[in-house]
């Protein structure tokens, strides 16, 4: 079968199995895995451990009742729980509603009532907090899973540690379901949803199968100068199309490539020289910023 034909999920089940132990993400955190801060020395996630993060992320979204079809909301900077949340979905048979991390609460609550999300991934605390304020015009939400942050004392919230050890209690339940999803998946399946920025009317989502987006991989794979090895990091947001399908996901499809996540954009410069990355993408003016930076 060619890798065309695979889906997202299905193609990084492959990789994991192709290269085991070696490295697939690196990012900051402070102390032993998993605190989920943005301080501290560099870490790095092979891909056999990313594969058992979306294996348990995916089987404790099945235990709490998602299931295909269902769309469930991002709303987090860039950072690896993003990609393993997004994978954990896409593996279920779920869709991606990617939501920019510095929208505020009633944009947010916009697209998860407009995508009907039943679970939504938050960053931090404000993002937590505005959403429970708005949580009785969300009729439909059934958990706020933090990332960054506190889950705090609401019942609809859980933290993402949470999420991985309900997944993990729940193994015996679930694995069969979780790996039965990932087969059971076609390329005419809806993957993401991409909205607008809403700079110029309410934002509008547009619709991505794990077809357009294996033939994007694909091509782009084809045309980018990249070698074996190398590192890119990446900063962009996530509820951006250029960073989805040029950023983790090409580098994921390629099956070569580390992943290394900057702590914040405002910390990018500093970060170059911490993960010495080969290659990155934004717009020239970040480039600007960089080199006055690097020369101050």
């Amino acid at each position: 079968m060619r890798e065309t034909d695979l889906t997202i999920a299905q193609i990084f089940q492959k990789r994991v199995e192709e290269n085991g132990d070696r490295p697939l993400f690196i990012y900051h955190r402070e102390g032993d895995f998993p605190p989920y801060t943005h301080r501290g020395k560099l870490r790095t996630m092979s891909w056999n451990e990313a594969g058992d993060l979306v294996k348990k992320a995916g089987m404790g979204l099945l235990a709490l009742g998602a299931k295909k079809g269902d769309r469930i909301s991002i709303m987090s900077g860039t950072r690896y729980e993003w990609v393993v949340a997004d994978l954990a979905l896409l593996s279920i048979g779920g869709e991606t509603g990617s939501i920019y991390p510095n929208n505020l609460p009633d944009q947010a609550a916009y697209i998860i009532n407009d995508l009907e999300s039943g679970f939504v991934f938050v960053e931090q605390k404000w993002q937590r907090n505005g959403l429970l304020k708005l949580k009785q015009t969300m009729p439909q939400l059934k958990k706020i899973i933090t990332i960054g942050c506190e889950p705090g004392d609401d019942p609809l919230c859980m933290s993402f540690d949470q999420l991985i050890e309900l997944g993990a209690a729940n193994e015996a339940k679930y694995a069969g379901a979780f790996d039965s999803a990932v087969k059971a998946g076609t390329l005419s399946d809806v993957a993401s949803y991409i909205y607008t920025s809403g700079t110029t009317g309410i934002p509008k989502g547009a619709v991505h199968t794990h077809e357009s987006l294996t033939y994007t991989l694909y091509t782009g794979a084809s045309w980018v100068p990249i070698e074996p090895g190398m590192i890119d990091l990446s900063f962009l947001p996530m509820a951006h199309v250029f960073e989805q399908f040029a950023g983790a996901l090409l580098d994921i499809y390629r099956g070569d490539v580390t992943v290394a996540f900057a702590r914040s954009v405002d910390t990018v410069a500093k970060d170059f020289g911490h993960v010495k990355p080969h290659f990155c993408r934004t717009a020239p003016r970040f480039f600007e910023k960089v080199y006055s930076t690097v020369w101050s």
